[in-house]
């Protein structure tokens, strides 16, 4: 619900009620949760002005971005999210809660696809699509690089880059990758679009 309608229905309540309410939505947080908005409630409490918290922008290096999405796949892999292991500790564990290990996998493996579309964005975003490419095709868990690459280019017609269509493409004739004639066929026809 909405702040102000809060305020309506804390405005017509019992004390006692609201007493109990705010307790026991107390009791719903998590303990990092709890510790954050204990300093507020003090202040509140004690008739001091609560300052809105400024949230800082972060600013995250592509290489270090690269460099954990490749720890995350690689941990991944070796399925060190699905169980307690002293590679990740239980706190640090991505992927709670796992009971079968099937599915678990089959979660892991979306998530690194996922990552690895996120990747090829931000790579070619930054202009260095062959890298994303590169990358897309060493981690995608499709059985070979043909079926990697005509995901990639999926996902790309899907948000309509037809440039970073053209270049994906032309990076997998270049290394022999095989497509279909389909994908020939819609890659002459934006070749001639944007001539």
């Amino acid at each position: 619900m909405k702040v102000q309608e809060l305020r309506q229905m804390m405005e017509l309540a019992d004390m006692e009620h609201l007493m109990k309410a705010f307790i026991e939505s107390y009791k719903l947080l998590k303990k990092a949760q709890k510790e954050e908005i204990d300093p507020v409630i003090a202040d509140i409490l004690k008739g001091n002005t609560v300052a809105k918290k400024k949230t800082e922008e972060i600013v995250v290096e592509f290489e270090d971005l690269e460099q954990q999405i490749e720890e995350f796949i690689k941990n991944a892999r070796a399925q060190n999210y699905i169980a307690p292991n002293r590679v990740i500790p239980k706190n640090q564990g991505r992927l709670k809660g796992l009971k079968k290990y099937d599915s678990g996998r089959y979660r892991v493996e979306c998530d690194i696809d996922e990552l690895c579309d996120l990747f090829l964005m931000l790579s070619a975003a930054l202009a260095e699509p062959i890298k994303g490419v590169e990358y897309y095709l060493a981690y995608y868990k499709g059985e070979n690089q043909e079926r990697a690459l005509y995901h990639a280019l999926s996902f790309i017609d899907n948000i309509k880059e037809d440039e970073l269509w053209m270049q994906v493409y032309e990076y997998g004739i270049k290394h022999n990758i095989k497509l279909s004639d389909s994908m020939q066929t819609k890659y002459e026809k934006r070749k001639n679009q944007n001539s």
